[in-house]
């Protein structure tokens, strides 16, 4: 039998909040939200390929790291939780 470390049973606990996140009704129209505006975004960019882009640009990044931002705050906090309990 394979022995785990703490550091394992975090990883796997951190994975698998991350899916259950990503299919969770609860949380799941947040992150669809910002999903759904980062690829509107980026269809705009493939049709305007222009020196305005810069402004396009910078909102998909924003939609992006607010996207990942959101699913690591959870996890952390929760990952923070799991630690305590331990």
């Amino acid at each position: 039998m394979e022995s785990y470390t703490i550091e394992q049973d975090f990883d796997q606990f951190c994975l698998a909040r991350i899916e259950g996140i990503c299919e969770s009704d609860r949380d799941h129209g947040a992150f669809q939200e910002k999903s759904k505006c980062y690829y509107q975004l980026r269809d705009q960019l493939e049709e305007l390929w222009n020196p305005e882009i810069n402004a396009y640009l910078d909102a998909l990044e924003k939609y992006q790291v607010e996207a990942f931002l959101y699913i690591y705050r959870i996890a952390f906090k929760e990952g923070l939780h799991f630690l305590q309990n331990q």
